[in-house]
């Protein structure tokens, strides 16, 4: 267990002031947005491969024969890293790893999975990792930024594939390695995310081609409760190879709109959620950090309602 004294006494004061100056930004925005915006795709396909670069040159090749434009390939992962966003390799972690290596098969793990969403721009198809969870039976939800680029182009998915409860890239759910594959079939986020790349909005969720939730059950979600609560960190490495699903429990400090905690995040972190009391209260939607704390989006009251499914 992690020391709570320690957190609070180092971390309390830069969190504080923090949380006042992302607070006071919110002043004079338009009410509108937490409005949702969904986009449906056209495209109806699961790219195979044993590894995401296979499933990605996969994608390729039939976009290819969708579009009939052979010019599109494959060039490369976005990452969260500001310099280089684009990547034939992204980064696992550097320095001190704290992660644990989760069980798929239990809750809150199972009700988790990974995530894979496909960009086309122009001739260029790129390739986002990341994570999210089920809040019913056929949503997933992820951050903002899974489900709608604002890299230097902007745009939705061509197509995601989502695994629930995998582990080392290979279902847990049944005895087939393919349980809990599913494909998006649509993607919704929120007005302020989409149209002002506001921060404070990046959340989103994705509905899937088959329901899993007869298999995994769902999450529920909360607005947190301030102060430090102790937290199930759910997420993925992005790399190349096989996707490891990491689960800690710890302490993480709530604050109005961020939730910052000290489990090490690596680019399969984006949209993972931060899990208090069976529910999520939070959404990670960058690397960035606060000195040496990891840092998660809070679900507001003005975002609670975006999860509604109605």
């Amino acid at each position: 267990m992690k020391n709570l004294k320690f957190l609070l006494s180092v971390f309390i004061i830069p969190v504080v002031l923090f949380a006042h100056s992302s607070v006071a930004t919110a002043e004079g925005f338009d009410n509108d947005l937490d409005e949702k915006i969904t986009y449906e795709t056209e495209i109806d396909y699961m790219p195979s491969g044993n590894t995401p670069i296979e499933r990605a040159e996969d994608m390729a090749e039939y976009m290819r024969r969708f579009t009939g434009n052979l010019d599109i390939s494959f060039e490369g992962f976005i990452t969260d890293d500001k310099t280089h966003p684009i990547s034939k390799t992204p980064t696992i972690v550097l320095g001190e790893d704290n992660r644990i290596k989760a069980d798929p098969t239990i809750s809150p793990y199972k009700q988790c999975g990974y995530l894979e969403t496909h960009f086309l721009d122009g001739s260029s198809l790129y390739m986002k990792q990341g994570t999210g969870a089920l809040i019913d039976r056929d949503r997933f939800v992820t951050a903002g930024s899974m489900v709608y680029a604002q890299e230097d182009f902007k745009g939705w998915p061509i197509i995601s594939t989502i695994w629930i409860a995998s582990q080392d890239g290979r279902g847990t759910l049944t005895d087939d390695p393919y349980s809990g594959m599913n494909a998006g079939i649509s993607f919704t986020s929120m007005n302020g995310w989409i149209n002002s790349a506001d921060p404070r909005y990046d959340m989103g969720y994705i509905t899937m081609n088959t329901p899993s939730e007869h298999l995994a059950g769902r999450l529920n979600y909360a607005v947190p409760t301030e102060g430090a609560v102790l937290s199930h960190v759910v997420s993925y490495t992005g790399n190349l190879m096989q996707q490891i699903m990491w689960g800690n429990q710890t302490f993480a400090i709530n604050t109005p709109e961020l939730i910052f905690h000290d489990v090490t995040v690596s680019q399969g972190s984006i949209g993972a959620p931060i899990i208090q009391n069976s529910s999520i209260v939070g959404i990670t939607t960058t690397l960035d950090k606060q000195g040496p704390m990891s840092q998660a989006l809070a679900i507001r009251p003005e975002l609670y309602s975006f999860f509604s499914s109605n």
